[in-house]
């Protein structure tokens, strides 16, 4: 299986090699490096957090540092990515209540089949 893992703590992403040592794991650090995944390659897993500590947005007036979380990254995927390669399902693994809730609607509205599942160390 394919899993795309977007999260900036490394330590995460050493636990998830641990739970998923025979999948292909795709690991990215922010919000750009998601888009860049999402535009070359299907996945058949996400596993998403929100706060990925990305301070490169830009605001609508133009002013730097807007903050890109994951919340961001889902919505790249539900109007960029094409329909034919959306993931199977999206593990939100936020300790973001809020944000995970309002991740998991807006995959819903789509179609997405998605679970919030907090992060546990």
């Amino acid at each position: 299986m394919n899993i795309l893992i977007v999260d900036d703590q490394q330590l995460r992403h050493d636990k998830f090699i641990k739970e998923y040592p025979d999948d292909n794991l795709f690991h990215v650090y922010n919000f750009d490096s998601a888009a860049q995944a999402l535009d070359t390659q299907k996945f058949d897993m996400i596993m998403l957090d929100h706060d990925l500590g990305d301070y490169s947005g830009t605001f609508a007036d133009g002013t730097p540092g807007k903050e890109l979380t994951g919340y961001d990254v889902a919505l790249y995927l539900v109007r960029v990515v094409a329909e034919s390669n959306w993931p199977e399902y999206v593990m939100i693994h936020t300790l973001n209540n809020v944000a995970a809730w309002s991740i998991k609607n807006l995959l819903n509205t789509v179609g997405i089949k998605s679970a919030v599942r907090p992060f546990k160390g």
